[in-house]
């Protein structure tokens, strides 16, 4: 009977969304439409409502050109939110923690009459970056939760700059295996 409690107290399962993403203090840039996926982990506490998630995701950041569409910022990361969560009443849950991001890839993708050129720009950024994050979760169907979630960057961007952050405002869904 213990083996099935203590099993009933882990969940899992695949978690994927869009992202609003943005730079601050960034000149001639506007939010881009990028995306996130991968899995979560939870555990629930021996207190009523408490919980922690870790999450492991690959992520697309970045900006878009202010003024057209013709150059685009986009950084691909590994990130590792973790997340104390809370059930505020029956399927709704919210959460707050940290994110541990890796920048793997950044690109200067430039998009014209002369076809899509690429650059890496990987260089220009700190490899590690880390945010703060806030959201909440509602139970859609069994297993079917959709959530909101905002990241605030902590950490700058780019190397020799300061003030540089990424922020991002999250929709996903995730389904609990």
């Amino acid at each position: 009977m213990t083996g099935i409690l203590k099993a009933q107290s882990v969940q899992f399962g695949p978690k994927a969304g869009f992202q609003v993403s943005n730079f601050t203090h960034v000149n001639d840039s506007r939010a881009a439409l990028t995306w996130f996926a991968g899995a979560f982990g939870q555990y629930a506490l021996p207190v009523e409502g408490l919980g922690l998630q870790g999450e492991l995701l690959y992520s697309v950041q970045g900006i878009n050109d202010a003024d057209t569409d013709i150059y685009k910022e986009r950084g691909m990361n590994i990130v590792l939110p973790l997340l104390a969560t809370y059930e505020l009443m029956d399927k709704l849950k919210v959460h707050a923690g940290l994110q541990p991001g890796f920048l793997i890839r950044s690109n200067l993708v430039i998009d014209d009459e002369g076809g899509r050129l690429t650059f890496d720009r990987t260089y220009k950024y700190h490899r590690f970056n880390m945010a703060f994050l806030i959201g909440a979760e509602y139970e859609v169907m069994e297993g079917l939760n959709a959530g909101l979630r905002l990241n605030a960057g902590m950490s700058d961007l780019f190397i020799g700059y300061t003030g540089q952050k990424h922020n991002s405002f999250q929709l996903y869904l995730a389904y609990t295996l």
